[in-house]
């Protein structure tokens, strides 16, 4: 059993997900003959997010993080930034100039109508 302090100090967002290193781990540990019980508890999570762990290594032979679905951003970090910094420095610009400060119109076909 772990002590209270341990348990705190998992570096692991609640519901967040497993690294790549803690999942290496769990898959060795487990080949070494742990069970899921002492594995989900050393780690802080589920029993069954252990199992998945070791049926995704077994069936596909690596433990990377699956591909998300959905759009990907439109704007990185720094544009994101940069965005919000034009904003506030003339909070009376347009839309459409804000747009082509930023170079985000490719072309005529994706300029927004007048």
């Amino acid at each position: 059993m772990t002590s209270f302090g341990a348990r705190i100090s998992v570096n692991r967002v609640a519901g967040g997900e497993i690294s790549v290193q803690q999942r290496d781990s769990i898959i060795s540990k487990a080949e070494a003959g742990c069970t899921t019980k002492e594995l989900a508890n050393e780690f802080g999570c589920l029993r069954r997010a252990i199992q998945k762990i070791i049926h995704r290594y077994k069936t596909t032979g690596n433990n990377l993080s699956r591909p998300r679905s959905g759009q990907p951003p439109k704007l990185s970090s720094q544009e994101k930034w940069y965005a919000y910094r034009l904003a506030r420095q003339f909070p009376k610009i347009e839309y459409r100039e804000m747009l082509q400060e930023l170079g985000l119109w490719l072309d005529e076909s994706n300029q927004p109508r007048v």
